[in-house]
């Protein structure tokens, strides 16, 4: 048998000790020194805008970096294995070379087998909301500790590069720390943002009874902190910082942000397309009609007799299928603007249809109009009648933009018709080219204002106009007969 000397024992017990201590790493290829080819990384799924770097100064650590090259790209990895309530510590180093003010973000998102897990339709983001700060080119460490909420299992990371900026990646970690044997708080319900008053509870994730002390100022809580001995009603917006003691160890802290908003309540579109944009909930106690929806960010188009708006429902809270037609009543949620269109965000599901079949006439309007009051019509059914597309004769494709004129009085007016909805089952047809009578929904976007239609059925040659009856008309109309009698009779030859 090999002797192991004094010195291997104290070498192996100190390698030992370190590894326990510095946990888990859980991030697969962290440092990029392993690559599919020399635009994708192994093991990142979504990659965009990527190439291999290396070169001094470019390279924070080993041979490779990632080198990211903006107009708001991504590079991303969903990280398996994670433990509801257990410590997790994100790190990673990055370099913008190319500044334009918008630079690069980070975004992540606690998950569930693969669905994000929402507070009432609140994703939850972390660990950083604001732009890296570009730190003048030099290569800049961020690192951040979060906690896993109750029911997660995976945590979806991602790094945006925007604009032009050009930004290098490397080293990144994401390791579970050094778990204590004192299992931290769970919270119930799950932290987030409310529109009553809830009643949290406390608890440990083991049948053993240990105290938990918790604080509500930010501070991190003690023994000498308030002792939970009861569910506590929460009817304002706190933040709850609370840990397991079992009489000589903590746990590691759990934080627990509950956001209480009230809704105010608004009876039309109309009316709640005056309201503020921001975190305030709004409540439409009024039935709204679904005209169009789209799997894009599950989105809906919805109107009721006074107004349109925009249902934009990226976080899934809407989970009852409705059909083109159907009444809803009750829609919840928070009032946003991109690309200055107005968006309703809603925050949970409002439920089953309270009425089927409605239609609604499309209100006919000019270019002129729509051009000079587009947020009059802004995600309402109108009609424009005659309109001749400048590129007719050629084939729709997806989210093109495509000129139109109309006789909107004395003049021709100009606007643009854009395929907004991807896929629609008139992409790839061929562009009418005679005049045609257009029912659209009104959009927009950072590029400006535009019209599309749902379908194919939205657009129909326009009816040819009657010649106009005049004494000139009423001889020519003459003379065409005669003509005409004359070729029965054999006499024009």
């Amino acid at each position: 048998m090999k002797k192991i000397t004094h010195w291997q024992l104290i070498f192996a017990l100190f390698l030992g000790f370190s590894i326990s201590t510095m946990g888990q790493e859980l991030l697969l290829n962290g440092n990029f020194e392993a690559w599919d080819d020399a635009t994708h990384p192994t093991s990142w799924t979504k990659v965009e805008n990527i190439d291999q770097e290396s070169g001094a100064g470019l390279v924070h650590g080993g041979t490779y970096s990632a080198k990211h090259t903006g107009g708001t790209k991504d590079l991303g990895q969903t990280i398996t294995g994670i433990v509801a309530g257990e410590s997790y510590t994100l790190t990673m180093w990055y370099k913008v070379v190319e500044s334009d003010g918008t630079d690069a973000r980070i975004w992540s998102y606690w998950k569930n087998s693969g669905t994000n897990i929402n507070d009432n339709g609140a994703e939850l983001r972390g660990p950083n909301n604001s732009y890296l700060d570009n730190n003048g080119g030099a290569w800049t460490e961020y690192t951040v500790t979060l906690n896993a909420p109750a029911t997660a299992n995976e945590f979806y990371f991602e790094v945006r590069t925007y604009g032009s900026a050009v930004t290098y990646w490397d080293d990144f970690s994401f390791f579970k720390n050094a778990a204590s044997s004192v299992p931290a708080p769970i919270f119930d319900p799950i932290a987030g943002t409310y529109t009553e008053a809830q009643t949290v509870t406390m608890t440990t994730p083991s049948k053993t009874s240990y105290d938990i002390y918790y604080t509500t100022d930010g501070t991190d809580p003690d023994n000498t902190d308030n002792l939970y001995s009861a569910p506590i009603n929460v009817a304002t917006t706190t933040t709850f910082k609370a840990v397991t003691f079992d009489g000589t160890d903590y746990s590691q802290v759990t934080t627990a942000a509950y956001e209480i908003i009230i809704p105010v309540e608004v009876a039309t579109i109309a009316e709640l397309r005056t309201q503020a944009t921001g975190s305030q909930i709004y409540i439409l106690t009024g039935q709204a009609t679904l005209t169009f929806q789209q799997s894009y960010r599950n989105q809906k188009y919805i109107q009721d007799a006074t107004a349109a708006i925009l249902i934009d429902d990226n976080g899934g809270a809407i989970t009852t299928t409705y059909n083109i037609g159907d009444g809803i009543t009750g829609i919840t949620g928070t009032l946003g603007e991109y690309g200055g269109m107005l968006q309703f965000v809603p925050n949970q599901d409002p439920g089953a249809a309270t009425s089927t079949g409605n239609t609604f006439n499309p209100q006919v309007i000019t270019l002129d109009e729509f051009n000079n009051n587009f947020e009059d019509y802004e995600a309402e059914l109108v009609q424009v009648l005659g309109v001749t597309f400048t590129d007719g004769g050629g084939a729709f494709e997806n989210g093109e933009v495509y000129e139109i004129t109309d006789a909107s009085g004395s003049s021709k007016a100009t606007s643009n018709f854009r395929t907004t909805f991807w896929n629609v089952e008139y992409t790839g047809a061929t562009i009418p080219t005679a005049p045609q009578d257009i029912v659209c929904l009104p959009n927009s976007t950072n590029a400006g204002i535009f019209l599309t239609s749902r379908v194919s059925a939205d657009i129909v040659a326009a009816p040819i106009p009657p010649v106009p009856v005049s004494s000139k008309g009423i001889i020519i109309a003459g003379l065409l007969i005669g003509l005409v009698v004359v070729i029965r009779k054999g006499r024009l030859f």
